[in-house]
């Protein structure tokens, strides 16, 4: 992704374009599902000044803006994920990978599934589905 389509997304999300912002947005689009840990290594690759706690804030601005997912595992590690199409994820654990899916099916499936249900409590706003399986 371009440094010029980080920014506009940046400010698209109401955010102000720094640097660090911009590292840590291009590391989120590079590395595709990193762990934290991950993206302070890419980071600080490029821009060793910035610290691990300016990362980790970031991050979790990022979320509250609802910039990116987190993704929990099941290893009790978080994941992130720039990507805020809908999409599921397929997760194999032995071999530590996650890949999104892409399913307009299974979008079309989920959403008139709940709306049949009619569900009184809650007003769902996005359905996340992770797949656990082992990749061939």
């Amino acid at each position: 992704m371009k440094t010029d389509d980080v920014r506009k997304i940046l400010k698209d999300y109401g955010l102000k374009v720094t640097p660090q912002r911009l590292a840590v947005y291009e590391a989120l689009c590079v590395l595709g599902h990193p762990y934290a840990d991950d993206i302070v290594t890419y980071v600080r690759q490029a821009n060793p000044s910035i610290s691990v706690a300016t990362i980790y804030n970031t991050l979790e601005h990022f979320n509250q803006k609802n910039l990116l997912f987190k993704l929990e595992t099941s290893h009790d590690k978080m994941r992130y994920d720039c990507g805020m199409h809908q999409h599921y994820h397929i997760c194999d654990p032995a071999k530590d990978k996650m890949m999104d899916y892409d399913d307009p099916e299974l979008n079309h499936l989920l959403k008139t599934y709940f709306e049949n249900k009619k569900l009184e409590y809650v007003k769902i706003n996005d359905i996340r589905l992770t797949i656990v399986g082992s990749l061939v």
